[in-house]
């Protein structure tokens, strides 16, 4: 679900389990209450693409580091607030009650923007979600398998055109691997 004035924010209706919104709800409820209200609820995603910044990205190191600040972005931070605010608002109009928990880093699923390249395509290759600058409000995974797909047939083309006699040989494996 998306909604035109948060154009980096979207919902996921995920039908957590009562035993995961459980363990979601804030702690000053009794343990009794938490669980009544597990079993009647129903769990949402809400997620804000966060774009890019050249602060946020992976350290190396071992192992290595995600160095990421939130605060680096703030426009993303206030459409999230936002956006929370005005799925909470709708909610309650419709007679329900909601609560929110943040889950911050530990939920992100697909770190975008997170890498820098080389200065010309001779530095090297790239083929995960590190180089796009954000998932553009949906999972990025096809988008990724089609960059890696596309980076391969190139990688291939200059494999045979640097070497045409071994070109021939193991072609089929280079699509595979």
């Amino acid at each position: 679900m998306i909604n035109e004035r948060f154009p980096h924010s979207s919902i996921q209706p995920l039908g957590f389990d009562g035993a995961l919104i459980e363990t979601l709800m804030p702690r000053f409820l009794p343990g009794a209450l938490r669980r009544a209200v597990a079993k009647r609820a129903y769990g949402f995603f809400l997620q804000t693409e966060d774009g890019s910044d050249v602060g946020n990205r992976v350290q190396p190191g071992t192992p290595p580091v995600l160095d990421y600040d939130e605060a680096r972005l703030p426009g993303a931070a206030l459409e999230h607030r936002r956006f929370t605010r005005a799925f909470q608002t709708a909610l309650l109009k419709a007679g329900l009650v909601s609560f929110t928990k943040r889950i911050g880093l530990n939920g992100t699923a697909h770190v975008c923007g997170s890498l820098i390249c080389g200065r010309s395509p001779a530095d090297f290759y790239v083929v995960d979600g590190s180089v796009l600058p954000r998932s553009s409000r949906v999972n990025p995974s096809l988008t990724i398998y089609a960059w890696g797909l596309k980076v391969a047939d190139a990688l291939v083309r200059r494999f045979q055109l640097e070497r045409p006699a071994l070109s021939q040989v193991g072609t089929e494996a280079a699509y595979v691997a």
